[in-house]
Order: C-alpha cells, then sequence, then structure tokens
C-alpha cells in the first residue's frame, strides 16, 4: 500500500537523507582545499582530492536513492533534496576533474626503446628493515636508485649495494634529511645543494644514457605540518622553479615531495619547470602513509611499547588506505615519458617505493644504453602494484 503524500518517511529514509547532507557537507569542505595556496590547512585539504571524490560520489549516489524513493512513493522531490543533489552533483563533476586525467597518458610518440629504471625509496630513518630495499633492489634491477631519509646506518647496511652501483653520493643525516643516489651509470658534474639554515641537501648529477645527457636530482622537502616546515618546503619549490628551466638538459627528479598533485603549489611548480609527472596515465598509487606502519610509530612516541619486526597490521586495514595520499614522485622533463610505473611493496617505511622506466620521446634517434649487454632482459617486477 502506498502512503499518502503527508505520511512521515521512515526512519531509514531520514538516515539515509541525513547521511547525504554529511557527506555533502564533507565534499564542500574539501572545496577549500583550491584556494590554498598561501595557507598551509587549506592546502593541506587539497591533498585528499581522491577522497573527497570518493564522498561526493557518496552524496550524489545517497541523494539520487531518496529521490527515486520518492519518485516510487509518488511524491515529488522536495527543494531541500534538489539542492542537496544538485550541489552532490557539482562536487562530484569538479572533484572528477582533478582524477579523470591520472588515468590517460599524454599523447607523445611510441615506439620501443631501452628504458631507463629508476628506484626511489623513503626508507624512514628508524627502520631496521634494511634486507627489504635489499631485495626490492635485486628484484627490480634498477639502473639509478634514490634513497631518501638516509642515516649513518642506512649507509652501512646499503653497502652490499657498492659494486652494483659504482657511482654514487651519499648525504647521510640522523634526522630525515638525508639523501643518497646510487648509479649503475657513470655520474658527471656530481654536487650537493644546500637549502635554507637546516642545510637541506638536493643531489644533483648528470649521465649519458642512450646517447643522450640528462640530469638527476633527488630532492626530499619538508613536510608543510609546521608553518616553518611549511615555507621552507615553499622555498625550496621556489629555488628549483628559478634553476630548472636554466638547466639546458632533460631532468628527471626523484623524491618525497611532501606534496599531492591537487597541491597549488604543485600546479605552480610544474608550470613554471614544463615538468610532468612519470606516474601520468598509470592512476592514482598513494604512497603514503603504509598501513600499520603509522600506528607503531606512534606507539614508539608515546612509550606504548613497540612490536619487533614488521609493524602489525591495524584493526582498520581498510580505513587508512582510504586515507592514503600520493606525494612521492618523479617528476621528468617533456623529452622524457614512463612506460612503466609501479608503487612497490611495503619496506617497512611509512612510504612505499616508486619504480619508473623513462625512455625518450623519440626512441629512433636513442642508441643502447650503456652496458646494455651486461643487464638481463627486465620484466615487470613480481609484487609491485602497477595500475594502467
Amino acid at each position: 500500500m502506498v502512503p499518502p503524500p503527508s505520511a512521515p518517511r521512515p526512519l531509514l529514509l531520514r538516515v539515509i537523507t541525513a547521511l547525504g547532507w554529511c557527506a555533502l557537507g564533507l565534499s564542500l569542505v574539501g572545496l577549500a582545499g583550491y584556494g590554498g595556496y598561501g595557507h598551509r590547512y587549506l592546502e593541506l585539504i587539497s591533498h585528499g582530492r581522491a577522497q573527497w571524490f570518493a564522498l561526493s560520489l557518496g552524496g550524489v549516489g545517497l541523494f539520487v536513492g531518496v529521490e527515486v524513493w520518492r519518485q516510487r512513493s509518488h511524491q515529488g522531490p522536495t527543494p531541500t533534496q534538489a539542492l542537496g543533489t544538485s550541489l552532490s552533483l557539482f562536487c562530484l563533476g569538479l572533484n572528477l576533474t582533478a582524477i579523470i586525467p591520472w588515468y590517460f597518458p599524454p599523447a607523445v610518440p611510441g615506439g620501443e626503446a631501452p628504458a631507463l629504471r629508476c628506484l626511489m625509496a623513503n626508507v624512514y630513518g628508524d627502520n631496521n628493515q634494511y634486507d627489504r630495499l635489499l631485495d626490492l633492489v635485486a628484484a627490480t634491477q634498477p639502473d639509478v636508485l634514490v634513497v631518501v631519509e638516509f642515516t649513518p646506518q642506512w649507509s652501512r647496511a646499503l653497502e652490499p649495494l657498492n659494486p652494483l652501483f659504482p657511482h654514487q653520493q651519499q648525504v647521510p643525516r640522523s634526522d630525515n634529511f638525508g639523501l643518497a643516489l646510487y648509479s649503475r651509470i657513470p655520474l658527471d658534474n656530481l654536487r650537493v645543494d644546500s637549502f635554507g639554515s637546516p642545510g637541506l641537501p638536493t643531489i644533483v648529477a648528470d649521465l649519458t644514457w642512450g646517447d643522450r645527457p640528462l640530469s638527476l636530482y633527488a630532492v626530499h622537502p619538508p613536510p608543510p605540518v609546521s608553518p616553518q616546515g611549511f615555507a621552507l618546503r615553499n622555498g625550496m619549490l621556489a629555488h628549483w622553479a628559478e634553476t630548472i628551466p636554466q638547466n639546458p638538459q632533460p631532468v628527471v627528479m626523484l623524491g618525497d615531495w611532501n606534496l599531492s598533485p591537487w597541491s597549488p603549489y604543485y600546479g605552480e611548480f610544474l608550470a613554471k619547470t614544463g615538468l610532468h609527472n612519470s606516474s601520468q596515465g598509470f592512476g592514482i598509487q598513494p604512497t603514503w602513509p603504509v598501513a600499520g606502519v603509522l600506528p607503531q610509530k606512534l606507539q614508539e612516541q608515546t612509550g606504548q611499547g613497540a612490536t619487533p619486526g614488521f609493524p602489525p597490521r591495524p584493526p582498520w586495514p581498510w580505513g587508512q588506505s582510504l586515507l592514503q595520499i600520493p606525494i612521492d614522485h618523479g617528476l621528468i622533463s617533456p623529452g622524457l615519458r614512463s612506460v612503466n610505473f609501479w608503487r612497490g611493496p611495503a619496506i617497512g617505511s611509512d612510504h612505499y617505493p616508486i619504480l619508473v622506466d623513462l625512455v625518450w620521446n623519440n626512441p629512433t634517434a636513442q642508441g643502447p644504453p650503456p652496458q646494455a649487454s651486461a643487464q638481463p632482459q627486465r620484466l615487470p617486477p613480481k609484487g609491485l602494484k602497477k595500475t594502467d
């Protein structure tokens, strides 16, 4: 029996409507991230663009579900219901424009060519699971390895890599800003640039790949969790935005950027440098935080005890995965393109490593890579996540 229009709505319908308004309210909060330039709290909101998209999608589904129920009950939509649906669709469309481009690669010339394989890992300085990174290097056989949060302990633990990577630059530090660059290929013009009063390092080197020169940058700007960190990170971005265009060679910048692709500072940096993200076209692959590691770090900091070995699985693995964001990137010049991009497995850090295979845009003019005959054919690494 169809209830008359004057009959009160069922409790379930009221709950669904309330959830729709909650999702819409949070989606509207997410729009504040578009005004994140100049304020670190607003910029932090911008990093969750994928999460705001999921919320707006949920809001649309809830409001549409209520409208369908009302139509089947011969009740028209109320003005507030129509407003909620319209606003949810607006938020959904706006967030969708920030998500879709990551699933479409740039239009560049195709062709087969030897790839320059780059592995970047923020290892987390207090992490002592050194074998996990060593095993990953053995499995992936990168030509270039960048290690972030490189400490004296990690320098000693990675000594087995020295014969594999005879060309390297290490900047071990006891804080979270040590860096290391390992390479199978000879490096030229190797230097360490320091920024600010903390002397935050950036490793810069040139190499020749496929008979062409390019410049490598190993970077780690600080997280914007404090006014000082916010200013330092943005200062480093501004410094690179001035110097990168002056480099006559193509550029590859690998590191933990503490910056998501939806930050206004990220967009400004790419606009000034002309670089693009090597993960473009391979989908959104969040790299931080690794499920289980942050709860473990909090236990250690609060004196609640640490579990030996790999950090325990949290009671909400699905929940924390929904909060992950991509902040580890490989930014490259237009002359280069990525043919593969993987998010690596957990290595005991709060970050996932990333692996990217790079080629020149016009591979027909490209010669064989250095020492190519000594390297076995490399297949897609087993156990790494790939999104095509």
